[in-house]
């Protein structure tokens, strides 16, 4: 199962993504394709942008990516819409992508 996790703290947000979702065999597997696409449009953003970035880290050992920087209005927005993205595939696949609820975000 893939689980994630987004914090807010003051303006430092930050995306924990770890895991796979077992949905089907590793390059067939249309949950995991999903997540990622969410994850790596997120990088590509946080690269490109001016935000401040503590860290991105990416474990391809135990399959996690940590994506936390800080910002205003636009991190927020660009989160919230990765963070979006990932509730929409757990609402789909709940055995396969677990969301942690009680840190969500604020809308």
């Amino acid at each position: 199962m893939i689980t994630a996790k987004y914090t807010v703290e003051g303006n430092r947000h930050t995306l924990v993504v770890a895991g796979h979702s077992r949905y089907a065999e590793y390059g067939k597997d249309i949950v995991c394709a999903g997540v990622s696409a969410l994850v790596q449009a997120l990088i590509g953003w946080v690269d490109d942008s001016y935000c401040k970035v503590e860290c991105i880290s990416k474990d391809e050992i135990n399959n996690e990516v940590i994506i936390s920087c800080y910002g205003g209005k636009d991190v927020k927005a660009v989160f919230s819409m990765a963070y979006i993205g990932l509730e929409q595939i757990a609402e789909s696949y709940p055995n396969h992508l677990q969301i942690d609820k009680d840190i969500g975000l604020a809308y």
